[in-house]
């Protein structure tokens, strides 16, 4: 998140304080700024913010920092705390003054995380949590005003200290006004507390600002402390064990593939967080599971995650031990976006861990859904009684996706293992248009065929299959022996060592030269309806004659297509309630909907749709799949879903005419659906505010 956006959070007086600590603390970093030398400086600022707050200054804020130390047990991050305190004894650039101090509780974030250098944050998934989305996660949580003094709360992971500061926050309005009672209550509040953070500075930060935020309160709250609250750790090493009432968090969003070593570590050191683990994990699964091992029975968790796991094939381990473990789970959409994590749409995530588990209450783990307003469960629910899965048992289609060749081209990380001479970028099972001519001159006939053009996500819809191939594709499914193919033999052979390190083959379970996943060669053979795995919203497309693509295609294989045929479904598919439902049931990264296999097998297809309203849907399909090829074909230098949008910006008469048609189709997939006119009207509206739909 930018300095401006975290500006934005503050007071106007603040923001000049801000502004003014700014000049300060970048006057005294080299230019190149690594993490560690702003997390240093960071800390000499919250440290001389907590010397202002005293009365006698620099001298006690040491002495404090020095008797939280002893509490921590040679904890390192309390450790640094002290020896910035000591340095500010002999260096202080920073004000005595505390009116030239922001009011803010964490008062380092926006120096953390708007200056963080960008591939720290990618690497460890930093991204601090807005004010307003903290408040929203602190009520969340639950706190009871009868039961804020007594919370125990463990977070897995605080960073800056911004969630554990808020809940500080709500809890030290219940506490005693008599300020003897007051401080032994504070002190026995915070030793219930486990706050845990791997990283030194950022725990001495925290620290710091929490010996801040209570510096009013009489010294004594310190007598009273068993342990200090804030431990420096690896949290899958601290075996908190189930007494917390409370575990709040904004984890680590760092993805399966740049965090494999992580979650190795992790599940050695706490093997009970493998069971949200089911061959593949992103990081934060195993916070989610330590946090819920750490509540004890009728314990709350509030959580900010990414917003996939509620349907991702992925996640089906982690909502399984979700709803093994807990009861009363919700999800609210998130009232602030993380800028900085640019494509990542968070969801807010509560629970309650059960008191009593009866298994005959168990939620199921199959599909969680955010909670929507009722008007939108009304709409949702009756799609779905009037429908049956789309490739359910008895549904109408097969969803799979696309080939996924292992190596497309040559690149970057494969140079040791590629032959001496063959420049980056050269096709391996993708081809150019002329890497295919040069080839097509050696092939034998019935080698050219196993040359096929290959579509991608850009060509895909609306209705038709626009533009030019984007690429050649060597189709080897395995079926033929490579030896009697000399010209792809020896096309592929240089390439052996890049193709012997893919994963099937390292296990013995393919030939060298096969493609990785090949799928069914029939998929690509017979006509079929393509859709993208991502895009702004749902986009489908008509292969009459079949086509390859690449993995992030989804294919629509007809099973019993009645009663529409192929264009009637092609119209059914771009209706409003369709692109209603996948717009409520995908996962929204950023800009694009990203629709993987599941909600699309899900989507409720109409059981009943009447004769007439066949007939025209199967008229409408043909009509605008008819006009929108010749319009495609017209332009092929812009892929056809971009053409289309600015036609429709634009208001043409075309345009016009196409649109009434699609709003045609609208209305009697919505009465397919069950749906009345104003439950259309409004379902068009939400549409129309949230996405930009092409048709």
């Amino acid at each position: 998140m930018g300095w401006r956006t975290w500006m934005r959070f503050q007071s106007e007086g603040d923001r000049r304080r801000f502004e003014a600590l700014k000049a300060v603390l970048f006057s005294r970093l080299p230019k190149e700024t690594s993490f560690t030398s702003l997390a240093h400086e960071t800390l000499l600022l919250a440290v001389a913010r907590l010397a202002a707050s005293c009365r006698d200054g620099t001298d006690e804020a040491v002495d404090v920092a020095e008797r939280a130390e002893k509490l921590a047990a040679d904890d390192p991050g309390m450790a640094a705390l002290v020896a910035a305190a000591r340095r500010l004894q002999y260096e202080s650039p920073y004000p005595s003054d505390p009116a030239a101090y922001p009011a803010a509780p964490d008062m380092a974030a926006p120096f953390l995380d708007a200056f963080a250098p960008a591939d720290w944050r990618r690497g460890r998934g930093f991204y601090i949590t807005p004010p307003p989305l903290a408040a929203q996660l602190v009520e969340a949580l639950g706190v009871e005003a009868d039961e804020a003094s007594a919370v125990r709360l463990f977070e897995p992971g605080c960073g800056s200290g911004m969630l554990a500061l808020a809940v500080l926050g709500r809890c030290r309005h219940a506490l005693p006004s008599q300020k003897n009672r007051r401080a032994a209550r504070l002190g026995e509040l915070l030793s219930g507390w486990r706050i845990v953070e791997r990283e030194p500075l950022l725990a001495a930060i925290v620290s710091a600002q929490l010996l801040t935020l209570l510096a009013e309160e009489s010294r004594d709250w310190l007598e009273s402390l068993s342990h200090w609250p804030i431990v420096t750790a690896d949290v899958f090493a601290t075996k908190p064990g189930a007494a917390f009432s409370h575990a709040i968090a904004n984890p680590p969003f760092v993805g399966e593939k740049r965090a494999r070593a992580a979650i190795a570590a992790a599940r050695q050191a706490a093997p009970q967080t493998s069971r949200a683990y089911a061959g593949k994990a992103d990081y934060w699964f195993l916070f989610l599971q330590t946090a819920l091992d750490a509540l004890r029975p009728g314990g709350r968790l509030a959580f900010l995650t990414p917003a996939y796991w509620p349907t991702a094939d992925g996640a089906h381990a982690l909502r399984q031990t979700i709803a093994e473990q807990t009861q009363r789970t919700n999800l609210f959409e998130p009232c602030e976006t993380i800028p900085a994590a640019k494509g990542l749409a968070t969801l807010v995530f509560s629970a309650t861990k059960w008191k009593i588990r009866l298994i005959a209450e168990q939620q199921s783990s199959e599909i969680f859904h955010v909670r929507e307003d009722s008007e939108e469960t009304a709409l949702l629910n009756c799609m779905a009684a009037a429908g049956r899965m789309l490739a359910g048992a008895d549904g109408p289609f097969t969803v799979d996706c696309g080939v996924q060749t292992g190596a497309d081209r040559a690149t970057a990380a494969q140079a040791e293992r590629l032959p001496r001479g063959a420049p980056i970028g050269a096709g391996i099972f993708v081809l150019s248009d002329a890497e295919r001519e040069a080839l097509l001159d050696r092939c034998e006939a019935r080698e050219r065929k196993l040359i096929v053009p290959l579509s991608k996500t850009p060509a895909i819809g609306p209705y038709v299959l626009a533009g030019k191939p984007a690429g050649w594709l060597i189709y080897l499914d395995g079926s033929i022996d490579l030896d009697t193919l000399p010209a792809l033999r020896n096309h592929l052979k240089p390439f052996k060592a890049v193709l012997s390190a893919r994963r099937e083959c390292r296990l013995g379970r393919m030939p060298w030269w096969r493609l990785h996943w090949p799928r069914r060669a029939a998929l690509f053979a017979t006509a079929t309806i393509l859709a993208p795995q991502r895009a702004a919203c749902p986009r489908f497309a008509l292969a009459p004659q079949g086509r390859h693509t690449s993995v992030d295609v989804y294919h629509l294989a007809p099973r019993a297509l009645e009663p529409l045929t192929l264009f009637g479904w092609l119209a059914l598919l771009h209706s409003a309630p369709v692109h209603f439902w996948l717009a409520r049931r995908g996962k929204r990264k950023g800009a694009l909907l990203e629709l993987y296999a599941t909600p699309l097998q899900r989507l409720p297809a109409p059981r009943r749709i009447a004769p007439a309203s066949v007939r025209r849907l199967d008229q409408i399909g043909a009509a605008l799949h008819a006009e929108m090829k010749t319009l495609a074909e017209a332009d092929e230098e812009k892929p056809w879903h971009l053409a289309w949008a600015a036609m429709r910006r634009s208001a043409t008469k075309k345009a016009g005419e196409l649109l009434a048609l699609q709003e045609e189709a609208d209305a009697l997939v919505a009465r397919a659906y069950g749906l009345t006119r104003p439950q259309l009207q409004r379902l068009r509206q939400r549409l129309k505010r949230e996405t930009d739909r092409p048709a």
